[in-house]
């Protein structure tokens, strides 16, 4: 091959690199997000009732808890969680893809198949208490 003014060099460079990122897998800079996202479930929600272990439903503020969660379209999460009058709050990311919703966050990891109904989202989470307990927690949208 010819060299054309040195251009030569910088192509095979690029080469080289595309091919690396092909190969290792490149993550892109500035998104914290965990994959495939789901836009129905892009917006921010309350949790507004849950049935624990095939239980009757109940809502959260029975028992001194509140959670809200906001989903962005990057696959990044951020939440704010009152549990008996502490609050915290905390980042993370989350993906759906294939009927199970994956949601990753600071304090919490939940994953399993979901709905959405309106302005209703639910999901089942095996062991969402990490205590053995199954959850189906349901959340209104804001």
């Amino acid at each position: 091959m010819k060299n054309r003014g040195g251009k030569t060099g910088v192509w095979s460079i690029m080469a080289i690199c595309a091919a690396a990122c092909i190969l290792l897998g490149c993550e892109g800079g500035g998104s914290s997000g965990g994959g495939p996202v789901d836009s129905a479930l892009v917006g921010s929600w309350r949790l507004s009732s849950m049935r624990v272990n095939g239980s009757g439903s109940f809502s959260p503020s029975e028992i001194g808890w509140d959670v809200r969660m906001t989903l962005n379209s990057d696959g990044s999460l951020s939440y704010t969680e009152v549990w008996e009058g502490e609050t915290e709050g905390g980042g993370g990311s989350w993906s759906a893809e294939g009927g199970i919703v994956h949601l990753d966050g600071d304090s919490f990891g939940w994953n399993g198949p979901y709905s959405v109904s309106g302005n209703k989202f639910t999901g089942a989470f095996p062991n969402y208490d990490g205590e053995g307990h199954n959850g189906d927690l349901t959340f209104t949208r804001l």
